[in-house]
């Protein structure tokens, strides 16, 4: 009889658990980009007559702050993104290992 941790791995639940949870976690880190760099636009978007330097500055700072963070929530989807990929091919590996073995 097939214990529990025998199924898990031979039925890859492990991986296919680890190429959905990756999946999940790359589309929240692009969601995220995308809110950081709407955020970005709004600030230097927001403008009227009466803008002192000062205020524009702050503007600008803010911006490049949410562009920043943008870029942060771009390079973990990447990341995960290449943790999906290297699951799936782990995974189609080690299935074309078992129909060979058969």
């Amino acid at each position: 009889m097939m214990g529990f941790k025998d199924f898990l791995l031979q039925e890859s639940v492990i991986r296919t658990g680890a190429l959905a949870t990756y999946a999940a976690r790359g589309k929240r880190a692009g969601d995220k980009a995308d809110q950081a760099y709407s955020k970005g636009k709004q600030a230097l978007q927001r403008q009227t007559a009466s803008t002192t330097d000062s205020e524009r500055l702050q503007r600008i700072e803010d911006a490049l702050d949410a562009a920043l963070t943008g870029l942060q929530h771009t390079r973990d989807q990447i990341g995960n993104n290449i943790a999906v990929d290297v699951a799936g091919h782990a995974l189609r590996h080690r299935q074309g290992k078992r129909s060979r073995g058969k």
